[in-house]
């Protein structure tokens, strides 16, 4: 009778159940050694979509040199677009503390007490999946601010990353940029007008800043989102085999 074959395994962020502590054990029971990661399962409020999450609502509406510009009916669902206030000073503009590093803390505690307890092997590290800026941004913002707010959002996920490698030791931590609009909604054009004024050499180079400001002895990687569509180009090709991930 042949034994049972393993093989390394990757999740690559939300895992639908209740709590962080519960994904731990379940993946550490399940997986064992065979998972190198574990993410905290995107659990309670993160379940929800970007868009639809007060806190970040909350941002959008009261951030100085931010403003309501129209609504975007997507899947139904109407949610609201905002962009750069005119005359704006664009250096200046700050956005509040977007929650990814005080969860990411609160799940590190569970995730050491039950390494700790030898329910969690001690060389597995805890995987934190968080958008890239630009993901972020294309879902509040309209198209003819993108530019201008880019770098803004790229701030405040920086500052989120930075709080991050402050709290949790490198030794235990893996990031995972999660990029989804850059395949979709640019390099497949399946939303054209923002692929009309984000150009592909933008995405690839953004993505190259916020890799290298996570450090070599953290692990990375990327996640691309991007479905199957049958639609592959050389330079897809060489964006997807340029990942760190190990």
């Amino acid at each position: 009778m042949s034994q049972p074959s393993s093989r390394p395994v990757h999740l690559v962020g939300s895992v639908s159940l209740s709590s962080a502590e519960d994904v731990f054990e379940c993946v550490a029971a399940h997986l064992g050694q065979d998972v190198a990661r574990i993410p905290d399962g995107e659990t309670g409020e993160r379940r929800t979509p970007f868009p639809m999450r007060p806190g970040m609502i909350h941002i959008m509406q009261h951030t100085p040199g931010i403003e309501f510009k129209r609504d975007w009916k997507v899947a139904g669902i109407t949610l609201p677009l905002y962009g750069l206030v005119s005359g704006a000073n664009v250096a200046a503009i700050q956005l509040g503390s977007l929650g990814f590093a005080s969860a990411a803390i609160e799940s590190y505690k569970d995730f050491k007490r039950l390494r700790s307890a030898g329910k969690i092997p001690g060389k597995t590290r805890m995987q934190v999946s968080m958008p890239t800026p630009f993901m972020l941004e294309l879902i509040f913002i309209v198209p003819e601010s993108l530019h201008d707010l880019w770098p803004a959002y790229e701030r405040a996920m920086l500052r989120e990353l930075n709080e991050i490698l402050s709290a949790i030791p490198h030794e235990d931590l893996a990031i995972q940029w999660d990029m989804s609009p850059e395949f979709h909604e640019v390099i497949e054009r399946r939303n054209v007008e923002v692929a009309n004024v984000v150009a592909r050499d933008e995405l690839v180079t953004a993505v190259a800043r916020i890799t290298d400001a996570v450090p070599i002895s953290v692990e990375t990687g990327w996640h691309f989102c991007y479905g199957d569509t049958g639609r592959y180009d050389d330079d897809h090709e060489l964006i997807m085999s340029s990942s760190r991930a190990t």
